[in-house]
């Protein structure tokens, strides 16, 4: 245990004294990701699938804030949409538009929600956002989680029905299309409710005074979500699916466990509870100290020297 908190310290060190370049690098990261989907899911148009276009985007998007990037992205996905038809990019504008409106209006700051979460639906891993925002973020944020959870849906559908989109087809059926693949879909509301019910139960766990609150919080939101869309496989047919989810969840524990560590490593076998007061309030403070271990001293002692003289006086 002292060797993996030696290490997360050191780690937490070599990060704060290269604060800018790790977070530019997760910028990068994230850009990277979000284009490949893209390209992967859409592709319609060859300009953004270029890789030197897909390189400066990453590095531009490196430079500007997390925020910013998304708005990038989101860009670029709507051009994708215009691509395959007008009538479905503006659908899609219009849905992104009262995301921001809705996760505004409750004061969500993970904006980046609503674009990345339909992003990471591709690469079945979009209970990650929940998971994270929950652990890091307060309960606002969970607009942006289900806003982001009905924008995967949607550009899922149209994923599948892109050849009846296009120009010329049956673009004019687009909101009996809605209705009757995603609003009339059970699986689609195990899925939103897997997503709320997962960021709650994190978000609600991670705030109480227990031991380990964020190892548990993280553990009990991974077993919620999975229990719901567990269900919702079986009772629509896809049995199928269940080992890659049970895959995909423990992936996501061994990710909550490592952000637990490395964000909130608290020694609970030494809690406090304060009191104290001012003119107008009482307060009770339980205070769990983090754990810390000191740089270990090493003390050299040159003997050479002194037996030289010892033999010289001899």
């Amino acid at each position: 245990m002292n060797l993996l908190i030696q290490l997360e310290s050191r780690i937490n060190r070599l990060i704060s004294r290269h604060e800018k370049g790790a977070v530019r690098a997760m910028r990068g990261v994230c850009t990277l990701a979000s284009l490949l989907v893209i390209n992967g899911y859409f592709g319609y148009l060859p300009f953004f699938r270029s890789p030197l276009m897909i390189v400066g985007l990453t590095i531009f998007c490196a430079m500007i804030p997390l925020s910013a990037s998304s708005l990038v992205i989101m860009g670029i996905l709507l051009l994708e949409l215009f691509a395959l038809s007008t009538q479905v990019a503006l659908v899609g504008l219009g849905l992104f538009l009262v995301a921001f409106f809705v996760t505004n209006f409750y004061g969500a700051k993970h904006l980046h929600n609503i674009v990345f979460l339909p992003l990471a639906y591709p690469l079945q891993i979009p209970y990650a956002l929940p998971m994270i925002s929950a652990l890091t973020g307060g309960v606002q944020e969970v607009a942006g989680i289900i806003c982001g959870g009905i924008l995967s849906y949607y550009f899922l559908l149209v994923r599948r029905n892109s050849a009846l989109l296009m120009e010329g087809g049956k673009a004019a059926s687009l909101p009996g299309l809605l209705m009757s693949n995603m609003f009339s879909n059970n699986l689609f509301y195990f899925y939103m409710v897997a997503l709320m019910l997962m960021f709650m139960v994190t978000y609600t766990v991670r705030e109480r005074a227990v031991h380990q609150s964020w190892r548990l919080a993280a553990g009990s939101g991974i077993v919620t979500e999975f229990l719901v869309m567990m269900v919702g496989y079986l009772l629509t047919g896809n049995r199928g699916r269940i080992l890659s989810l049970f895959i995909v969840n423990v992936i996501l524990f061994a990710l909550g466990v490592i952000l637990s560590f490395f964000i909130k490593n608290l020694d609970y076998s030494r809690v406090e509870n304060v009191s104290f007061e001012d003119d107008e309030y009482y307060y009770y403070v339980t205070a769990v100290p983090k754990i810390r271990l000191t740089e270990e001293e090493k003390h050299i002692k040159r003997i050479t020297k002194e037996a030289d003289r010892g033999e010289a006086e001899q």
